[in-house]
């Protein structure tokens, strides 16, 4: 059983590792998206899809029921939060980050509400059935896509040293749900498919609704000094008998 899990571990993370190394162009401008960057998540939810269709799908699930004696747990329940926190307070703990708290809860939430989004959408028209026929709603994997989102997240913020982490904490989400008998592999690539793009695709929208939220303070921030500017006028005056002299007035901008 350990070996197939080091087996499947070293190929889920040696393909998103091709993916940090030459599928993206994010790590440079990372606040743009670019059509490279999307190829690598978009072949892994085809290949998902496609593998519907073939009982190849069965196999890992299969094998792990055979080996793990029934063992299951929960805690992927859990772990698929994990590079989620890594992403969002990483900074706040002393590592390197490219961005504010702000900005960084910004792409996280967007990114979180298309991974959901478009997990629930494929899972309510699909009906894939789940291993041991526990319910119709196989494909994709929503707790892979949850952490794949939030392991992208964090490399992308991190660096390589991070995104390496972060994706084996996902990748354990992805093993745990075939060894829990919840998911056929093809759900699992699929599921990490859509969390590298949710959180690719995310980071750019929060990229332009921070700008957005950053010129409507701004805005505001101007408003707010001007009508808050006083000053004191001195306005010649000439009276009767040719005196001369000066009114002193004050003025408040509104």
């Amino acid at each position: 059983m350990t070996r197939l899990l080091i087996i499947i571990l070293a190929l889920i993370v040696s393909i998103n590792c091709y993916a940090v190394n030459k599928a993206d162009s994010l790590e440079n401008d990372r606040n743009s998206i670019r059509a490279k960057s999307v190829i690598l998540p978009s072949i892994m939810i085809v290949s998902g899809g496609l593998l519907s269709y073939s009982n190849i799908r069965k196999w890992p699930t299969e094998k792990l029921q055979s080996v793990n004696n029934g063992y299951r747990t929960d805690c992927d329940n859990y772990i698929q939060f994990m590079p989620h926190l890594l992403y969002a307070f990483g900074g706040e703990v002393g590592l390197a980050s490219r961005s504010p708290f702000i900005k960084r809860s910004m792409s996280l939430v967007t990114s979180s509400i298309l991974s959901f989004g478009i997990s629930r959408i494929i899972k309510h028209y699909t009906w894939e059935d789940r291993p041991g026929d526990k319910g119709t709603n196989s494909f994709p994997s929503g707790h892979t896509s949850t952490a794949f989102t939030g392991a992208e997240l964090a490399r992308l913020e991190y660096g390589t040293t991070v995104g390496v982490i972060s994706y084996c904490m996902a990748s354990t989400v992805g093993i745990l749900r075939l060894s829990n008998n919840k998911h056929w592999i093809n759900d699992v690539i699929a599921g990490a498919g859509i969390g590298i793009l949710s959180a690719r695709l995310g980071i750019y929208i929060a990229e332009l609704e921070y700008k957005l939220l950053s010129n409507i303070l701004s805005r505001k921030n101007k408003i707010k000094k001007s009508k808050n500017e006083t000053g004191i006028l001195l306005i010649p005056h000439s009276g009767e008998n040719d005196a001369r002299g000066f009114c002193i007035g004050l003025y408040v901008t509104i």
